[in-house]
């Protein structure tokens, strides 16, 4: 059986949408780590390792105290720094005794988390959302929905780096989409994003685009389509980007996807959109939210079985690649460096951690 490849932990990922995570404990498994999650009292996300370390019970089964979380099995109870601060069955709690807290940090609807190394997590390395329209002045950005996928994360990154599937497999859900496979790929690099940009004939506007911009219908417009990866947790597919050749701002309207893993072979999919004109539409964003959801859905079902083939034949069958695949090629060379830049980083760290009695005791 084929093993499918790890994933970078040195990155934050989309952990929920941020109404998700309130007064009551939630758990969500994360790069197949299960974590729980709550506000505390003053609104401020607090992320732990979701199992008690004491005997492993989960505790999304336990209770908040405050903004402390008792554990539901023999009641150890941990603050947010993940400090365990009380026993019930004993009268002091060793300094070593603790749970992981993982950093997390709520942007625009998103609450990300940081999976790796804590001293690392650095606010600035989450992808700059702002500057593909969520929570930007001057754009409207409306939040999609979160897809569970039977499949590895790396299978959805590509497929978002390669649009010209669309032209065959979303033929229903995106109908007029047939030659966008035809149209060749541009490939750049600008620092950590890689871009694949399509395109389309400069003409009058029509079809989809004069629907979006009616002002517009039968203006000579430049188009294009453009998919950017911003790391393994998110990717832009950007389009339709109108100019009309006369002058005038770009309309721009963007997909945004949050990859999240899951385990080795599920992910969670977080989907947005965003765009910079009729920003008070509302007929607008609902109709492009359920025709995305017609797209990921029939998305869902080609991953999930390409998903099952990979599993089982990936080892001994031979995988041919053509041009259009460059963009995911290069995402998946870079996420191999990451990971393997990760591996090494690993190495020159020797983590120190106090032995834990086998028997359970705590001991001073």
């Amino acid at each position: 059986m084929n093993q499918p490849e790890p994933y970078p932990r040195n990155q934050w990922y989309v952990a929920a949408w941020r109404n998700e995570i309130g007064r009551t404990l939630f758990e969500r498994r994360i790069l197949d780590e299960p974590i729980v999650f709550y506000r505390t009292e003053a609104g401020e996300p607090v992320a732990l390792a979701g199992l008690c370390p004491h005997r492993l019970y989960p505790l999304r089964e336990g209770r908040l105290v405050g903004d402390r979380v008792e554990c539901g099995y023999h009641g150890f109870t941990f603050d947010c720094t993940g400090a365990c601060v009380d026993i019930p069955s004993q009268t002091k709690v060793p300094s070593r005794f603790a749970t992981r807290r993982f950093p997390v940090v709520d942007r625009w609807e998103w609450t990300w988390i940081w999976m790796g190394d804590p001293a690392l997590a650095d606010e600035t390395r989450i992808p700059p959302i702002n500057s593909i329209g969520l929570g930007a002045d001057g754009w409207r950005a409306d939040a999609g929905v979160l897809t569970p996928l039977g499949t590895r994360f790396s299978l959805l990154l590509e497929n978002l780096m390669d649009l010209s599937h669309v032209s065959f497999a979303h033929a229903k859900s995106l109908p007029g989409s047939t030659s966008l496979a035809a149209i060749p790929a541009t490939i750049s690099e600008d620092g950590e994003i890689l871009r694949v940009d399509r395109k389309l004939p400069t003409g009058p506007l029509e079809g989809f685009g004069a629907h979006l911009h009616p002002d517009l219908a039968g203006t000579v417009c430049e188009d294009r389509i453009v998919s950017d990866y911003f790391g393994p947790a998110l990717v832009r597919t950007g389009g339709r980007y109108i100019v009309p050749v006369s002058g005038g701002q770009t309309r721009a309207f963007n997909f945004i996807h949050g990859v999240t893993p899951e385990t080795s072979t599920t992910t969670h999919y977080f989907n947005a959109i965003a765009r910079n004109f009729r920003l008070d539409d509302d007929d607008l964003s609902y109709g492009v939210l359920a025709q995305m959801k017609r797209v990921i859905d029939e998305d869902v079902i080609v991953l999930n079985t390409i998903e099952a083939y990979v599993d089982r034949h990936a080892a001994t069958e031979h995988e041919l690649s053509c041009q259009a695949d460059v963009g995911a090629l290069r995402v998946r060379r870079k996420l191999a460096a990451q990971v393997a830049a990760e591996a090494t980083l690993a190495k020159k760290i020797v983590p120190i951690t106090p032995a834990l009695a086998r028997d359970g005791v705590a001991r001073p």
